[in-house]
């Protein structure tokens, strides 16, 4: 016997149970009522990390009525509890599969609108954005961005001479970020998302460049 007065046997069983006890605490291990028995979790294991996701996807998963013949020794209640299990599993698989790749097919489309979109697109903003191959600054993207928006936009259009002071870009360069901001356009069509969001990146480019003549000028 060892010193705390347990036999091997019984210090090993009390080890034993209390890892179950950690391992059902943790979620690793649950009882299953079918089977009349503790069973695995998988991706609960202690110490694995902790994971998110469809879970079934890539799983396979084993239909017990093509494992052989019924264990006579078993409750008929109990083949057909396992047998329905095993129907939800794969349902659930099956659903996690094709959620997949419809969000695959959908990214496909969404990446050929893309580049339809930019080959339509690409020189009417490249000519708002740029001129003889140089950047134009903030005053002149201002003044020219009403061109590009999209019918219904909430924006009136401001001359060069609306902008000559410097507090009157930064007014107007806040009040055109609530129009064209990812933010802000996630319920227009994909056309005009796509404006959207190449108009904002100029603008906020030609914009840092403005601050950061204004620091060198202080």
């Amino acid at each position: 016997a060892v010193a705390s007065g347990l036999s091997r046997a019984q210090l090993a069983k009390a080890r034993a149970e209390a890892l179950r006890a950690r391992q059902v605490e943790a979620g690793a291990l649950e009882w299953d009522e079918v089977e009349q028995r503790y069973r695995e979790v998988a991706g609960k294991e202690l110490g694995a990390p902790n994971t998110t996701g469809a879970g079934f996807v890539g799983i396979r998963i084993e239909d017990p009525t093509k494992a052989g013949p019924p264990d006579p020794s078993k409750d008929p209640a109990v083949h057909a509890a396992q047998a329905a299990r095993f129907l939800k599993m794969k349902a659930a698989q099956d659903k996690a599969v094709q959620e997949l790749e419809d969000r695959k097919a959908k990214e496909r489309i969404e990446a050929d609108e893309e580049l339809a979109l930019a080959s339509r697109l690409d020189p009417a903003l490249k000519a708002w954005s740029e001129e003889y191959g140089k950047k134009r600054n903030i005053r002149s993207l201002l003044a020219g961005v009403h061109a590009l928006l999209w019918k219904g936009a909430n924006w009136k259009p401001v001359s060069i001479g609306d902008l000559i002071e410097d507090k009157s870009v930064e007014r107007c360069y806040k009040r055109i970020s609530r129009v064209v901001h990812p933010d802000h356009t996630k319920k227009l069509v994909h056309e005009e998302r796509f404006k959207a969001k190449r108009i904002f990146d100029a603008l906020a480019q030609a914009m840092g460049d403005f601050r950061e003549g204004q620091q060198v000028k202080a």
